[in-house]
């Protein structure tokens, strides 16, 4: 499962490079949440004490169950409205809905339900929650909060999310950036041909994706020492230096 984060992470990023290449700074931008989110994930589920990090990681791979008795329900509820006949090979198991109500209460949408007696690694409000359940949620923001990487969340995460959700801000100017409408004009325009001027979200999505998987591929060496230390430190000094010092092997900067 570890695996296939990281790989999922590497498919993320060239996505990123992809999409910045192009010149779609505002899409690269939305794929560098699900970057940042896949990287504090990791981090949270490979906790230095194994014990936690074996039932945090069992958690999130049993959540899969409860996603699958939830979508049967969709399935199941939409055959029905259009007088349709259940696919009969086609259905969870006794197993399956067990381990989504005993261990998720059929709560699909967050995952990371954990015992009780894992509060001390959350704040004190969230215990207060629990008082009428053995579990507690833990969200991305308190997930952020003990791997040390609030401030991502509370600045990118908040920023990126705007444009992942088509908020408002999405739809609104920003050739050089939301901090435009604040230091400069002070003014906001809808413009038919949204982002003409895409450098900024460029280059932020390409640079704020280098630091999130650097940093996955650091995590991913210290945990399971991989041997590459060195190659990673290469890239991380690499990556602060002008775009214009980069090695030929770097095409186009990516």
């Amino acid at each position: 499962m570890i695996a296939a984060l990281a790989s999922k992470a590497a498919a993320t990023k060239a996505a990123i490079v992809h999409l910045a290449k192009g010149g779609f700074g505002a899409d690269a931008y939305n794929l560098a949440r699900t970057l940042l989110e896949n990287m504090i994930v990791l981090e949270w589920l490979l906790h230095k004490d194994p014990a936690l990090r074996e039932r945090r990681i069992d958690t999130f791979i049993l959540h899969m169950e409860a996603f699958l008795v939830r979508f049967e329900q969709v399935r199941l509820e939409g055959d029905a409205k259009h007088g349709r006949t259940p696919d009969p090979d086609y259905g969870t198991t006794a197993r399956t809905r067990e381990i989504s109500a005993e261990l998720f209460d059929d709560k699909w949408t967050y995952w990371a339900w954990m015992k009780e007696d894992e509060g001390k690694q959350r704040r004190a409000k969230n215990r207060k929650k629990a008082k009428t359940s053995k579990k507690t949620l833990v969200k991305m923001r308190e997930m952020a909060e003990e791997v040390g990487f609030s401030d991502f969340y509370e600045r990118e995460y908040f920023l990126m999310s705007a444009f992942v959700h088509s908020a408002p801000a999405s739809v609104f100017e920003h050739s050089d950036g939301p901090a435009e409408t604040i230091h400069k004009g002070k003014k906001f325009a809808i413009r038919p041909e949204l982002f003409a001027n895409p450098k900024h979200f460029v280059t932020q999505s390409v640079a704020l994706s280098n630091i999130y998987m650097i940093h996955v591929l650091g995590l991913l060496d210290t945990r399971f020492e991989l041997g590459v230390k060195d190659e990673i430190t290469f890239l991380h000094a690499l990556y602060l230096l002008d775009p214009s010092e980069w090695p030929e092997f770097l095409e186009d900067g990516a």
